[in-house]
């Protein structure tokens, strides 16, 4: 009988069962691997959310107050706060019906400016074209702007006439440009001559005719470096010229005073009153709880939360958001301290620092326990920590991140 080779049974039951053990290890670190992966999936898209929250709060809380470049208004007007904050308010859901499951409190925060909204756009010259006519007319003299040539007395020519010498010397390009420089010659005597912007020789302002035009009666406010006054539209001539009128009596039939460089003009749809100055632009903040279940309430474990911005889902994941006020207690223009953001700050403002916790978007089975830490969101609340036994069944599942910014006031809050 030939002898016969291979495996027995038993051998194979081995083999069988290190294979077995190898797939198991294998699996698990796939499985493993996954999670790790969902997971920090998930923690990324909070912290680019985090990113692009406070890149926007930055901005809002920097323009809060803003009121053109001095920020000083003329005038019997008292502007209100540009910043305002509830403190420590218990969380509520979109129907703001205060939620019952324990979360820490939050603040909401409604920041006042005159930015995008007010602003009218001018119908000027850009910065470069006032560089680039700089430039070309460097050997004209500013009489030339400004007076007949001494040579014929005739008047300063408009778009097709004959150009006085110091353009007709230039290049084609440049003859172009003179053209366009003489056609708004009262605008280049104040700025490239006498550095002015609006003489007060001239109530009107040249508005873009693409833009947001203002209506007659309605208010418009002309605001440089050094100050605000406030002018009612006479009317509109032509497609967006807008003829002003001085609110304060004591400027007379005039602007209230040359504005120079850079210059704003925001738009108010009422006469102010002199008792308050209404603000154009109005953004609030507001935490609030989210129904991800479609149940009705949004008490769930699996329910969310996050950040509205004008009563609009901004960002989701945000749990909490704190607001303190750094203060100037000895006038050195530096924080001596953070405080709670109060109407009434016993000192001035020099910064707002912002805590934000947040917490990944969506509950993972997959996981268990929590964020194991204590966060200090505000001296003024107690610690939460997600993992703590009273706050384990909604926070299980998910993990937490606490973000702090400071930004410094540009403008008087």
């Amino acid at each position: 009988m030939k002898f016969q080779q291979g495996l027995s049974l038993i051998e194979m039951l081995v083999a069988l069962t290190v294979s077995m053990v190898l797939m198991s290890g294998v699996l698990a670190i796939m499985s493993t691997t996954k999670k790790t992966s969902a997971l920090q999936e998930e923690l990324s898209r909070l912290q680019e959310d985090a990113r692009f929250l406070m890149e926007d709060l930055s901005y809002n809380v920097r323009m809060a107050g803003y009121f053109g470049c001095s920020g000083i208004i003329r005038g019997n007007f008292n502007r209100p706060n540009s910043i305002s904050v509830v403190n420590n308010r218990q969380i509520r859901d979109e129907n703001d019906k205060a939620i019952s499951k324990s979360t820490p409190f939050s603040d909401v925060l409604t920041i006042s400016h005159f930015a995008a909204n007010g602003r009218l756009k001018l119908n000027y010259p850009s910065a470069q074209e006032i560089a680039n006519t700089k430039t070309y007319l460097a050997t004209a003299d500013c009489d030339d702007l400004t007076a007949p040539p001494p040579e014929d007395g005739a008047p300063i020519p408009k778009h097709g006439e004959d150009l006085p010498a110091w353009c007709q010397s230039k290049s084609v390009t440049d003859i172009n440009l003179c053209q366009q420089v003489i056609s708004e010659k009262n605008y280049i005597k104040n700025q490239q001559c006498a550095g002015d912007g609006f003489t007060t020789e001239n109530l009107h302002v040249d508005l873009d005719p693409d833009g947001t035009l203002p209506t007659s009666t309605s208010v418009i406010v002309i605001a440089d470096c050094s100050g605000a006054d406030f002018y009612q539209v006479a009317e509109i001539q032509g497609e967006s010229r807008a003829v002003v009128i001085p609110l304060d009596s004591a400027c007379g039939n005039r602007l209230c005073q040359n504005y120079f460089w850079p210059i704003d003009v925001f738009h108010l749809p009422q006469i102010p009153g002199k008792t308050t100055l209404p603000q154009r632009t109005q953004v609030t903040y507001q935490v609030r709880a989210i129904d991800k279940n479609g149940d009705g309430n949004a008490n769930g474990a699996v329910d969310g939360f996050a950040l509205f911005k004008d009563n609009e889902l901004f960002i989701e994941g945000v749990q909490s958001l704190q607001v303190r006020y750094g203060i100037d207690t000895n006038s050195d223009n530096i924080v001596d301290r953070y405080v709670e953001a109060t109407a009434t700050p016993i000192a001035p403002i020099i910064s707002v620092r912002i805590n934000i916790l947040m917490r990944t978007a969506n509950k993972r089975f997959d996981l268990t326990g929590s964020t194991n830490r204590n966060f200090k969101l505000d001296p003024d609340l107690p610690e939460f920590n997600p993992d703590d036994d009273k706050n384990l069944k909604n926070e299980e599942g998910y993990r937490h991140r606490l973000l702090t910014t400071t930004i410094q006031i540009r403008n008087s809050i």
